[in-house]
């Protein structure tokens, strides 16, 4: 299998993850208790309104990928999206669907794009009506969680799924985060089959209002070049060990965790910079880093910029 040597950005732009609360109305076994068993937030309003404004005069552009936990539970969800859309910056978000069809039929006109996770356990019988009503205004993609102990349904759901034109659609192998991680342990078969899986790209999508600015360039050793690349795919095909590669993790990646602390990107050779409850004492960095892990399980930071 041919290998990556440089990643880069499509364009000049701030990734910014927030991880807004770790309050979730699904408790996944896959998912890190801490994502789902704390509270709403951790810090008021204002403290993100002043860190949000404080991004608006330091980066021209921002991308900002919004999940948690469950963020449409958020009390200030709307609030904080509205912030960076009317500044004419670009906001997505990762959900569970929990809330009705109504709700994303309205907050979906202020996004640029939203991505709908499917877990086999936890099934939503309303989770493509959401998403359909959600695609009416934005691309709208489908994340079907490969749970191995569910492994024929994920895969089920899949192949529906892709019927659909107006979705986006991504096998996502579970990760084991912690050596407790379930639904990781696949059989010879199932990995035969989640690697033949690709995702499927929306054939009849409409365009967002503030298109999204993620992505980045793939080059290979061989000379080829990819220059759209799929995060998720060279994710689940094993590809993103990046150790020694000069990273620019914190120069075009931000990171903010649940309890407002501010790190330079989702890894774990992260870096602290500051929090929101603290923003005159950020350390903003300066220089790339030299990557210590041996894989990146984040498609934002896969696509940040990257060398070998």
């Amino acid at each position: 299998m041919k290998q990556l040597i440089e990643i880069k950005q499509l364009e000049p732009v701030l990734y910014l993850t927030w991880i807004i609360n770790n309050i979730c109305t699904n408790k996944c076994s896959y998912c890190p208790p801490i994502t789902h068993n704390g509270t709403n937030h951790h810090y008021e309003w204002s403290h993100a309104e002043q860190f949000i404004k404080l991004l608006l005069t330091k980066y021209p552009r921002i991308n900002v990928a919004i999940s948690g936990g469950e963020p449409t539970v958020s009390p200030w969800f709307r609030d904080l999206v509205k912030l960076f859309f009317d500044n004419g910056h670009a906001v997505g978000m990762t959900t569970n669907g929990a809330r009705s069809v109504r709700y994303f039929d309205d907050i979906a006109q202020y996004m640029s794009y939203i991505v709908f996770s499917y877990h086999p356990s936890f099934e939503d019988p309303t989770l493509i009506d959401k998403a359909l009503v959600s695609a009416k205004h934005t691309p709208t993609c489908i994340s079907v969680m490969m749970d191995s102990r569910h492994f024929d349904k994920s895969v089920e759901m899949y192949h529906k799924l892709c019927e659909y034109e107006q979705l986006t659609v991504e096998p996502v192998r579970i990760t084991p985060w912690i050596k407790s991680t379930v639904g990781c342990d696949y059989t010879e078969e199932q990995i035969k089959i989640l690697t033949s899986l690709q995702s499927k790209k929306a054939t009849k999508g409409v365009s967002p209002k503030i298109k999204s600015r993620i992505g980045g360039t793939f080059y290979y050793e061989d000379g080829t070049v990819d220059e759209r690349g799929d995060a998720q795919d060279i994710i689940n095909k094993k590809l993103t060990n990046f150790q020694g590669w000069q990273c620019n993790i914190g120069l075009e990646s931000l990171f903010v965790y649940f309890n407002g602390i501010i790190r330079t990107g989702n890894c774990n050779s992260s870096l602290r910079i500051g929090s929101l409850l603290d923003i005159d004492n950020i350390q903003w960095p300066s220089e790339a880093v030299t990557c210590p892990q041996t894989f990146c399980h984040c498609t934002t930071d896969v696509y940040v910029s990257k060398r070998k």
